[in-house]
């Protein structure tokens, strides 16, 4: 594998050089017992391939067809035309920002634009019943781009899309948990390319005007957005209320088959009353009308295809948008009840960050939304109580159901305490599970805010994908370059472990754990034992690879240009210059994300014109790149 593995990186053939680590990977690894078989309800274990293969398709075909009950108020209650308040400021600018196309919603699609989608066509994607691959539009040339035109065109002007179009094989990915149980899997939905250049372009109209009607809180696949904001203004939150010693009672809501379960009808009024493109809704609607589902491994019996009439299709372009929107709209219907429940901070825009003194703005924290994972955060354990109480009652009246089992609450308590074992929350007359620490998107957060867990957490994971490849034998393979192993380190092992470092405020015992595991595997890499007493400086050097310090500093201050540039109404930006009204705690506070920013700008010489430097990207980056400099040893 060697041999080709150094042939693909020298082509630079990045995607096929991954897909042979992955391979082997596969074939290393032994299957998890039970790996193929399939729980039946009554909680036995069916091991016959044809059993297996329709209890998957029962599960299935159930999950996507399940019909929940919407009250009828609801249908009365759905906003018109309505757009929130903090919205409209930032639209503008995220436009230019992200360079989200000009279109006209209700025109069909130039040639040009179909052209321009297949060309933004990812490759090496799994195909639907057509088997037609992005590969054969990207690289078929002016007729096959003509010819999809035409098509394209044909439904856009009738309204009624291909059939195969409407077709999805299924594939059952793990999330996590027993392999045996249904109900750990996802279903990710195989769909036609040719389809997906039409949804594309769909996309394209309905996107730009969704920015203007999304609240912020929302920041799941929106241009301009990901997980690090949501995190970050999550551990700002706590880490303000820590300072001035105040409480921050948080659920983490699980929403049960969120996705699956969303009633197709109701979307598509809400679409509408909301203030959609009409012609893009009649198509998207169109589209989603008739599907029909298989499971990919016997989608070539007839008696396996199955209709779908609930939920968005897992796989579908368009489905993160549709879902938020509909899910926006849900919680639009209760904010008027329990935003006042939240937290208020005040902040002032003013570049200064230092604690802020003499705010000028305030704002009201309830909620933290990533596509489906929610958290509500609320000062008090009877303000929580009753937030969740009439968020229950609204989800339920929308056809949408809280899984108790996964919910949980995290309470960040003032002072020294942290989390009272006498507080108990309760939904629907259920306890909810108090824990001492969340994993929000993938960071942890703990109820005293101490960063040992999150970097206990990255080593782990980190060390579990370098042993990965070192059961491969990658690292000590000599027909593999020292240069192509720090790529692979860098890309896989090194990403991981320094996952979110951009919202951390670490210590320098920390960054010593860190630099410790990091030096360990450079070593490896090079094939050095402790014993010859090389420096770190010239295991780096040979490497190529700055101190874990200098790297964390400078994902820091990127993400400090990121933040900087955002519009006055992102909620980054306000929580970056904001504070909790209350009293601070004796004796000198807990450094904060601000004052290891402070310090950062100090080391790269950017102590006062640092927000005039960051209206620049590429300035902003050419300033901070110093600190991933690999001094001489």
């Amino acid at each position: 594998m060697s041999e080709e593995l150094m042939g693909d990186f020298q082509k630079n053939n990045i995607h096929s050089a991954y897909q042979r680590l992955n391979l082997r990977m596969e074939r290393e690894t032994a299957k998890p017992l039970g790996s193929g078989s399939v729980r039946r309800p009554d909680g036995s274990i069916a091991t016959d391939r044809d059993e297996c293969a329709r209890l998957r398709r029962e599960y299935f075909q159930k999950l996507l067809n399940c019909q929940r009950d919407i009250h009828p108020s609801v249908w009365d209650r759905l906003p018109v035309h309505a757009r929130p308040p903090d919205c409209e400021p930032h639209v503008a600018a995220l436009h230019a920002a992200c360079e989200l196309p000009d279109v006209d919603p209700n025109m069909p699609p130039s040639l040009l634009e179909v052209e321009r989608t297949i060309a933004k066509l990812k490759g090496h994607k799994a195909p639907g019943v057509c088997r037609i691959i992005p590969e054969m539009l990207k690289y078929g040339g002016e007729g096959t781009a003509r010819w999809l035109h035409h098509v394209i065109s044909v439904a856009w002007d009738s309204g009624e899309a291909p059939s195969d179009w409407k077709k999805a094989l299924l594939v059952p990915v793990l999330k996590k948990g027993d392999t045996t149980k249904l109900d750990n899997y996802r279903g990710i939905s195989l769909l036609s390319i040719a389809g997906k250049v039409y949804a594309l372009l769909l996309q394209t109209r309905l996107e730009k005007w969704a920015e203007t009607i999304l609240s912020e809180t929302q920041s799941g696949f929106r241009a301009g957005r990901g997980c690090t904001d949501a995190i970050f203004c999550l551990k700002l939150l706590y880490e303000r209320a820590l300072r001035k010693q105040k409480p921050v009672y948080t659920c983490f809501i699980d929403l049960s088959k969120a996705y699956d379960s969303a009633d197709r009808q109701l979307a598509w009024q809400i679409l509408r009353s909301r203030g959609a493109p009409t012609k893009v809704v009649d198509l998207i609607q169109d589209l989603h009308e008739g599907t029909t589902c298989a499971m990919q491994a016997d989608h070539r019996h007839p008696d396996s295809w199955f209709d779908v009439a609930t939920g968005f299709k897992q796989g579908d372009v368009n489905a993160p948008l549709l879902f938020n929107i509909y899910i926006d709209t849900v919680v639009r219907a209760f904010e008027p009840l329990v935003r006042h429940l939240g937290i208020t901070w005040q902040y002032k825009l003013d570049g200064n960050l230092r604690e802020c003194k003499n705010p000028t703005a305030s704002n009201m924290s309830w909620i933290f939304m990533y596509a489906d994972d929610i958290a509500l955060v609320a000062e008090t354990q009877e303000a929580l109580q009753e937030a969740l109480a009439i968020i229950d009652r609204v989800f339920i009246q929308w056809g949408m159901h809280i899984n108790i089992r996964k919910t949980q609450i995290l309470c960040l308590q003032s002072g020294t305490q942290t989390g009272d074992s006498s507080e108990q929350f309760w939904l629907r007359g259920q306890p909810l599970e108090q824990v001492q620490m969340f994993k929000y998107l993938g960071s942890i957060c703990s109820a005293d805010m101490s960063m040992q867990p999150e970097i206990a957490s990255r080593l782990s994971r980190a060390g579990g994908a370098y042993h990965k490849l070192s059961r491969l034998k990658v690292w000590k393979d000599k027909n593999i370059s020292v240069k192509i192993k720090v790529i692979l380190y860098k890309v896989i092992v090194q990403s991981t472990l320094l996952y979110g470092c951009e919202t951390w405020a670490v210590t320098n015992e920390d960054i010593r754990k860190l630099e410790v595991f990091q030096m360990r595997c450079l070593r490896r890499i090079l094939g050095i034992s402790l014993l010859e007493r090389i420096p770190n400086a010239v295991t780096r050097a040979q490497c190529d690879i700055p101190e874990v310090a200098n790297l964390i500093r400078y994902r820091r201050m990127r993400y400090l240009g990121h933040v900087a540039r955002m519009g006055d109404t992102r909620l980054p930006l306000q929580f970056m210059f904001g504070t909790i009204s209350g009293t601070g705690t004796r004796g000198r506070p807990m450094k904060s994300w601000n004052d290891y920013v402070r310090d950062d700008l100090e080391a790269i010489g950017l102590p006062y014109n640092w927000r005039r430097k960051c209206k620049n990207r590429d300035e902003w980056r050419a300033a901070i790149k110093v600190l991933l400099d690999v001094p001489s040893p």
